[in-house]
């Protein structure tokens, strides 16, 4: 999801990327993620986290907020290691799973686009490590690149788009402008800034812009597809609008 770091992930840049080793670190609240749980439920931890990252988190029928944490922060570390912010990479592509044999140990497994992004940077050996103690969770991931023929760019299809638009664009905003002011926890009065404003300049984080995207699914009963969860497509409220114009049926 988004991030700072806004380099072109090896899938779109222009010519071969430069191998080189290749780090990120995120730091999460337990608390944060216990209430996007509380809020959106098995929305959210089935958007987040693949099935096997629910089942090893599960402890007596319970879920550890904490191993979810970790995990959260982890695929937040692979995203900023690799670039990914603007790749469209569904949560649950990026799964960290126990060591089979050793439980204090666990390896990151990467599918879909995710995979597909990570092969277009050349082979890589990938290690994470995560730490969570009451209320706060760490994850660094560190990928090496291992001696091999590097991996040929593959020419990707630009995102598709879907037509149908609505004529009242400030009652769109206007919806917007309340679920931010419900779950984007800006630093500033989400009914008071620019419809072009920044909003990661505003105060957005990684986190709150899960809850935002999940809160603005269940407002407008859509969802929205892995090509569109890129730092871009909730950096304004503009952009949102434009994203949610796409996805509303006329």
């Amino acid at each position: 999801m988004p991030h700072a770091r806004r380099s072109a992930p090896c899938l779109e840049a222009a010519g071969p990327v430069a191998r080189q080793a290749r780090i990120g670190i995120d730091l999460v609240q337990v608390a944060a993620i216990e209430r996007s749980i509380a809020d959106f439920g098995a929305r959210f931890t089935t958007r987040m986290f693949a099935p096997g990252e629910l089942r090893e988190a599960t402890v007596d029928g319970r879920l550890d907020v904490r191993a979810l944490a970790a995990r959260f922060a982890a695929k937040e570390a692979a995203i900023k290691a690799f670039e990914l912010s603007e790749s469209g990479v569904a949560w649950s592509q990026i799964e960290v799973q126990a060591v089979p044999g050793d439980a204090s140990s666990n390896r990151m497994v990467l599918t879909g686009r995710a995979a597909e992004s990570v092969r277009a940077c050349g082979p890589y050996e990938i290690s994470v490590a995560l730490s969570h103690r009451e209320d706060m969770a760490c994850a660094i991931v560190v990928a090496l690149p291992v001696e091999a023929a590097p991996a040929r760019r593959e020419e990707t299809n630009e995102q598709e788009r879907r037509g149908t638009r609505m004529n009242d664009n400030d009652t769109l905003a206007g919806r917007i402008r309340a679920v931010l002011a419900q779950h984007g926890r800006l630093a500033q009065d989400a009914h008071a800034i620019g419809t072009s404003t920044d909003l990661y300049q505003a105060g957005l984080t990684s986190h709150a812009s899960v809850n935002v995207m999940l809160a603005l699914e269940s407002a407008f009963d859509v969802e929205f597809p892995d090509q569109m969860l890129t730092r871009s497509v909730f950096s304004s409220i503009d952009a949102i609008r434009g994203a949610l114009t796409q996805l509303i049926p006329a």
